[in-house]
């Protein structure tokens, strides 16, 4: 479908070549095709539907999160951490940033790693020596992960 390329140009990272964009955005349209995702009711997103809509349509919840940040919808942005010795390292973020730490620190992210239960509650945090509100729902996923959605 695209030019080929030489071995060994493609890489993964946050700099993505151009074929490699190209090839994900081809590899979203064919599994997450935008039809079946506008049926689904994504003004209302939650953590639980956001892996819910990953295992329907078979893909990773971070296929997920970055096709649905392509639709034109009131939308959260979306993080996964690791949890490490009390504290949370960003793994991905997709969407508007809203901090500029990898290791956020959150109320939510603590009380999320204590329950089964997903988390929902409104947190501040700091930028410059401003506070600002954070809307956020967060859900511990396995012993040592967070999934969290975020308004602000």
């Amino acid at each position: 479908m695209l030019a080929p390329q030489k071995p060994g140009a493609v890489r993964r990272c946050l700099t993505s070549a151009p074929l490699e964009m190209a090839c994900d955005q081809i590899a979203a349209e064919l599994l997450m095709p935008f039809e079946q995702l506008r049926k689904c009711d994504l003004h209302a997103l939650s953590v639980d539907t956001l892996i819910a809509l990953s295992h329907k349509f078979g893909v990773s919840i971070q296929a997920m999160a970055m096709r649905i940040s392509k639709l034109k919808i009131p939308k959260p942005s979306i993080g996964f951490c690791r949890w490490e010795h009390g504290s949370a390292q960003e793994l991905w973020y997709v969407g508007k940033r809203l901090w500029l730490t990898p290791r956020p620190h959150f109320v939510a992210f603590e009380r999320a790693m204590e329950s089964a239960a997903t988390v929902r509650m409104k947190d501040d945090w700091d930028s410059q020596g401003q506070t600002y509100p954070v809307l956020m729902e967060v859900r511990r996923l396995g012993k040592d992960f967070l999934i969290g959605l975020f308004w602000g």
